[in-house]
């Protein structure tokens, strides 16, 4: 089904959108379907990286203290005092997930459900969501002949599809909500086009007609024509009421397309004479840093092109524009609209933005596939740059795709998974450890669920300090505090030595805290790591001094990750040389990864009761 009107502007130069290489044949997808199954392996053998911590706190972290009755933290949104958030997108991403685990994993192996399998549920859940925006692409491309293998495979390849739209964040169900209710518009668009196309058509017979059984049979065939002033209205009314519950940011994304649909019917001819240099001057962060930074080469084309729509308002130049009554006007409009309003709001991220992929990828999908074998003759230094744009494409998805998927935050949820191995097991913490004490500095706060510590009395106490970006002496201080005291809230009295404390930090930051321990009278001791992590609450040059590094600051495997003299490798022989490379190499690594340390006092285990004096003192 497809409007000839509709068509014929799409075709033209100046609507926005070059359909010359549209064909309404059956177009290979294989490539498409590839990076499905990447999407798919990517969430069931999950990325480590951690994008916000809204992805937990915000969604899994509230249901999975409801279900599996364990301790978590409640973020102050969902408590029952002054709720301000809904409860409805956590339960539709964690609920059945996590109620098929606790079926089939009650125990599990030292009586708790793997971490694997709790972070795996929910993405599951929306990663199958987000495939409802490839879907409403492509139909959406069908019914008006566009060429949806160009756009199915930008947004596909598209890091926002890979990482953001598996990543239990109300911003991805907002995402493929906006897609949802911009493929209804404009399917209820071409709909209303037809009908209204055919019964002109029938209009024009039925007062050329002379006889009357001829009127009567043309009048028949009027009053069958399908009604289609309601057309999606159940699945549009469902979906903004969704919507806003989930965000109420949805009802910007979403005005647009319902005042698209509103206004189908019988109109004149006219242009959009909206005026996009209006929403350039309100704000700048979302629009000229956000855009870019989460779709890249697409964000550039998109401000070009609303640069370019702009300037046509400027010159009064409405007959180049887009007609209203077409898909490239609606998506236009959902495009600017959200802008404008959400750069108007003071709090401003590039996630926010995830729900402008669609009108994105449905403009501007065509100018970063490249040039045509018909538009490759060309040699001039433009032709030259627009050759390049399909490798800055993947470069850039893949580039910010691995940071964002594996190394942003990339040890947050394995140092949370080998806690709750170690607080399970028995014979990593001895019984007569009967507090814990978890601190967190300069990086993410570690979620709760996936230690599955349940509120029984008798248990272990478990106990999470977040440090936050608070200086390392403050750290050390306040570790010290409770490693002297000798009771605490809801503790039994204890003999000295039943307590056990955790110290996670960045590797950039680990000469500091070491130093700063050893100024406290503590111990450290690396029990685990992993790499890759980045921390950007920890930036590299935070106070080190990198030209007189100290000797060996720690050993793993019995091997210095420092040397004690700066040599020049031309004195060195062969062997040393390789040993020297080695060592840097693992220097490099450990600085970009998380680790967890055990912190002690340096006499604890010796019982000296000077010693424990001279420390109190």
């Amino acid at each position: 089904m497809k409007d000839k009107s509709s068509l014929n502007e799409e075709s033209g130069e100046d609507s926005g959108i070059d359909s010359s290489h549209c064909t309404q044949k059956n177009l290979n997808l294989s490539p498409y379907w590839g990076l499905v199954c990447l999407r798919v392996l990517l969430t069931v053998f999950p990325q480590s990286g951690y994008v916000h911590p809204d992805e937990f706190f915000q969604s899994v972290e509230v249901v999975a203290g409801d279900v599996f009755g364990v301790e978590v933290f409640r973020a102050w949104e969902f408590n029952s005092t002054r709720p301000i958030r809904s409860i409805v997108f956590p339960y539709l991403v964690s609920w059945l997930p996590f109620s098929i685990e606790k079926y089939f994993w009650p125990f599990g192996k030292n009586g708790i459900i793997p971490p694997y399998i709790l972070l795996i549920g929910p993405r599951i859940i929306v990663c199958l969501i987000s495939f409802i925006s490839d879907y409403c692409l492509y139909r959406t491309c069908y019914i008006y002949g566009q060429n949806y293998r160009a756009r199915l495979m930008a947004f596909a390849t598209s890091y926002v599809a890979i990482v953001y739209g598996t990543r239990t964040l109300s911003n991805s169900i907002e995402m493929a909500l906006t897609s949802l209710v911009l493929y209804c518009v404009a399917e209820a668009m071409c709909h209303t086009d037809q009908v209204l196309y055919q019964d002109s058509y029938l209009q024009e017979k039925l007062d050329q007609a002379r006889g009357i059984a001829e009127r009567v049979k043309i009048a028949r065939l009027k009053s069958k024509l399908p009604n289609h002033t309601l057309r999606h209205c159940p699945i549009l009314g469902a979906a903004l009421a969704f919507g806003i519950f989930i965000r109420p940011t949805f009802l910007a994304f979403s005005a647009p397309a319902i005042f698209f649909w509103l206004r189908r019917g019988p109109r004149k001819s006219q242009q959009t004479k909206s005026t996009p240099a209006k929403f350039i001057a309100s704000g700048t962060l979302h629009v000229l840093v956000n855009l870019p930074l989460l779709f890249g080469p697409l964000g550039i084309f998109a401000l070009l092109g609303l640069g370019r729509l702009a300037w046509l308002c400027i010159r009064r130049r409405w007959a180049r524009l887009p007609r209203s009554e077409s898909p490239t006007a609606l998506m236009v409009s959902s495009l600017v609209l959200p802008l404008l309003v959400l750069s108007m709001i003071p709090h401003q991220e590039p996630r926010f933005l995830l729900p402008l992929a669609f009108p994105m990828a449905y403009l501007y999908a065509q100018d970063i596939r490249g040039p045509t074998s018909d538009e490759e003759s060309g040699d001039g230094i433009l032709m030259r740059l627009y050759k390049i744009v399909p490798h800055v494409w993947f470069l850039f998805n893949i580039i910010f795709g691995l940071f964002y998927g594996f190394i942003h935050q990339g040890g947050v949820w394995p140092v949370t998974s080998e806690l709750a191995h170690r607080l399970s097991d028995y014979k990593s913490i001895p019984w007569r450890v009967t507090e814990v004490h978890i601190f967190t500095s300069h990086t993410y706060n570690l979620p709760r669920h996936p230690l599955q510590l349940r509120p029984k009395p008798n248990t272990r106490v478990v106990r999470f300090h977040e440090m936050g970006s608070k200086d390392p002496d403050e750290v050390m201080v306040e570790i010290l505090a409770w490693q002297k005291s000798k009771t605490s809230p809801h503790r039994r009295p204890k003999k000295y030595g039943d307590q056990l404390f955790y110290l996670v930090v960045p590797g950039v930051l680990e000469k500091v805290f070491l130093e700063e321990a050893s100024k406290h009278s503590l111990e450290v001791a690396l029990e685990w790591s992993h790499f890759p992590h980045l921390s950007m609450e920890a930036p590299l040059s935070w106070r080190e001094n990198v030209e007189n590094p100290q000797s060996c600051s720690d050993e793993v495997n019995g091997e210095c990750l420092l040397k004690n003299e700066l040599v020049h490798e031309h004195d060195l022989d062969e062997f040393t040389v390789s040993i020297e490379k080695e060592n840097t190499f693992k220097s490099f690594t450990r600085k970009f990864s998380l680790l967890l340390y055990r912190v002690f006092l340096k006499c604890s285990d010796s019982g000296d009761q000077s010693c424990l004096q001279a420390i109190s003192y």
